[in-house]
C-alpha cells in the first residue's frame, strides 16, 4: 500500500489535488492500483493539516515509527566534533609544518612529542579558543587524533617554541 496524489482539473483551468490510499493487486493477471481510501483534498492549508493530524496518529499507533515520533529522540545531547581536527591536521601535513618541527625539536630531548603538543596548542586556538589552563578539558572532548597531554607539557611545549625563535 501506498499514499498517490490524483489531480483532477476543473472547467476553469484551476486543479485540485487530493490523496489517495492505494493498494496494488493483480486482476486477471494485470497489476491494478485499488484506492483503498480517499483521503481529502490537500492542495489547501486545512487539507495539510488534515493529513498532518491523520499522519500522526497512524505513526503514535505504529510499533516501528513511534521511536522516530519525538524530536528529542533523535537529537544529539553532546557531540564531539573532529571536522576541524581533520581539516586541520591536513593542512598541518601539506604546509609540512611536522616536518619543521620534527627537525627542529629532535635536539631538544623532550620526554614527550612536543610537535604534537603544539599541534594541540594551535587546533585549540583555531577551533575552540580558550586559555592555556582548558586546553585539557578540550582535548577530552575532540572524537579521535588528538594525543593528550598533560597541563605542565603543553606548558613546556611552548618553552621550547620561545627557544626557538630567532
Amino acid at each position: 500500500m501506498f499514499f498517490k496524489k490524483k489531480r483532477v482539473k476543473n472547467k476553469d483551468g484551476t486543479e485540485r489535488v487530493y490523496l489517495q490510499w492505494v493498494e496494488s493487486r493483480r486482476v486477471k493477471g494485470k497489476p491494478r492500483q485499488i484506492v483503498v481510501a480517499n483521503l481529502g483534498r490537500i492542495d489547501t492549508d486545512v487539507g495539510r493539516r488534515n493529513v498532518e493530524k491523520m499522519t500522526g496518529g497512524l505513526i503514535a499507533e505504529s510499533e516501528v515509527y513511534s521511536l522516530l515520533n519525538e524530536v528529542k529522540d533523535i537529537e544529539t545531547k553532546k557531540g564531539k566534533s573532529y571536522g576541524s581536527f581533520l581539516v586541520f591536521k591536513r593542512l598541518w601535513e601539506e604546509m609540512r609544518f611536522e616536518e619543521v618541527f620534527e627537525e627542529e625539536l629532535k635536539n631538544i630531548g623532550a620526554r614527550f612529542n612536543a610537535k604534537e603538543a603544539i599541534f594541540n596548542m594551535v587546533l585549540n586556538r583555531l577551533s575552540h579558543p580558550r586559555s592555556k589552563r582548558r586546553l585539557l578539558t578540550w582535548q577530552k572532548k575532540l572524537v579521535y587524533g588528538v594525543q593528550s597531554f598533560d597541563l605542565h607539557q603543553y606548558y613546556r611545549a611552548m618553552d621550547y617554541l620561545i627557544i626557538l625563535t630567532p
